[in-house]
């Protein structure tokens, strides 16, 4: 994700999306992301 990030703030990027599962909330959270909401589709 630091790769991601870093790309991302280079080339101007303010906000970054990041399509995820429930399953993968773990893993966002201790990175300091923020749940945007919840999909069903």
């Amino acid at each position: 994700m630091d790769i991601i990030e870093s790309v991302a703030v280079k080339g101007g990027v303010e906000l970054l999306r990041v399509p995820s599962s429930i399953t993968t909330e773990g893993f966002y959270f201790p990175l300091e992301y923020t749940k945007f909401r919840d999909e069903f589709t």
